[in-house]
């Protein structure tokens, strides 16, 4: 049994050099996910090299991860942020430590490199804690029965989507997107690269008034022969909302139910006229490792009309620079970060990724034992991060 002592040690992280170190990490994945090796084979030769790292432990490929580097929009503003996915440890390095000395080696890279913030879907919440990681955010999957659905809006045009309509797709996803807390910066390139790899065959039909698109849906080609599933549904106005559950409906002859991924606060459950209609099939959960507390800070959007300022201590075991004393002034809808001040509010830096994303108020996190606060403190460091349920529906 190793010395625990030693656990994790002779590590080293780097880019694959050949293809020999590709299939390595490859073959890794494979068995960590159960998955045709041929099939990750060809998903990873698809991808480039440098979203991939590999960890190397005592002079062989060990395992090794994917890192997508893009946004996600928070208060309204898209703060950079590194997507990690594809976890994988060979069996034969496991119990030596090398998952969390992997995920700690590539936080000190991202730190390094300048990005404020990382996110991934967790598999095994104590690995990514370890690494500074925290819960922060949901992603729900609802179920629709279609021919419950009354809604019969006609007013608005229903067309499929082309290659000419890409701008129209992306302007209204912002628009979506600029109004949520966790979503993906989908115009990045990273996120192109990421669903290459992932595509499956879909149809998109956009909801449009005049000349502007103001809805879409799109789903998987590969039904189950009684459920639709979704992979988008948007809407910026009431009207186009009402077109999308119409069309819904009107799938009911080959579909009884849709599914498709949708924060608790989506004006759809307005508009789906009793709770029986639909029901939460599925929930999972994201964490999100504050890489920068300043640039975190000082790059996501708050409410234009609130003033505040607080002191922060923050402790952090793994990023010297984020153990440190903050001064932060908040107004105007931005915020302005100096270090020092007289630190009265104290929480380390997984409460602080929970509260960055709203997921948890300063009142959770100070019944939790996770903040060090008075009550009015608490209250009003609640209302600057205050905001709609994080919520984060693309998976990766």
């Amino acid at each position: 049994m190793p010395n625990p002592k030693t656990r994790g040690a002779n590590l080293r992280l780097a880019y694959p050099s050949n293809d020999d170190e590709r299939q390595a990490f490859a073959d890794a994945a494979a068995i960590s996910f159960a998955e045709p090796r041929e099939d990750v084979r060809e998903k990873l030769a698809k991808a480039e090299t440098d979203a991939m790292r590999i960890v190397v432990h005592d002079g062989e490929v060990a395992g090794g991860l994917l890192q997508y580097k893009w946004g996600q929009w928070f208060g309204g503003r898209c703060v950079p942020s590194v997507g990690i996915g594809l976890v994988a440890v060979a069996p034969h390095h496991r119990a030596a430590g090398v998952a969390t000395g992997m995920m700690r080696l590539q936080v000190r890279r991202m730190a390094a490199e300048g990005h404020p913030l990382s996110v991934l879907f967790p598999a095994n919440l104590p690995l990514y804690r370890r690494a500074g990681y925290e819960i922060a955010g949901v992603r729900f999957m609802i179920e629709a029965e279609a021919r419950s659905i009354s809604q019969r809006e006609r007013n608005l045009t229903v067309r499929e989507i082309t290659s000419q309509d890409e701008k129209a797709v992306q302007a209204l996803y912002r628009k979506v997107a600029r109004r949520q807390n966790g979503p993906l910066d989908r115009s990045a390139k990273a996120y192109k690269d990421f669903t290459k790899l992932f595509r499956r065959p879909h149809s998109s039909f956009g909801v449009w008034r005049g000349r502007e698109m103001v809805g879409c849906m799109r789903y998987m080609h590969k039904w189950n022969g009684e459920t639709i599933p979704c992979r988008d549904v948007l809407a910026i106005e009431p009207a186009a909302w009402r077109r999308i559950l119409a069309f819904v409906a009107d799938h009911r002859q080959q579909a009884t139910k849709a599914r498709w991924f949708a924060h608790l606060s989506s004006p759809v459950f307005q508009l789906l006229e009793a709770p029986n209609i639909y029901k939460v099939v599925y929930e999972d959960h994201w964490m999100l490792r504050i890489l920068d507390v300043v640039g975190a800070l000082e790059a996501r959007g708050y409410s234009r009309g609130l003033t505040a300022r607080f002191d922060l201590k923050v402790s952090d075991d793994l990023l010297s620079r984020n153990r440190d004393r903050f001064s932060v002034r908040v107004e105007d809808g931005r915020c302005s970060v100096r270090r020092g001040g007289r630190g009265t509010i104290g929480l380390d830096i997984r409460a602080l990724a929970s509260l960055y994303t709203g997921y948890q108020s300063a009142e959770q996190l100070l019944d939790a034992g996770w903040l060090k606060a008075s009550p009015a403190q608490a209250e009003r460091l609640s209302s600057v991060f205050a905001g709609p349920q994080p919520h984060l529906p693309d998976f990766f």
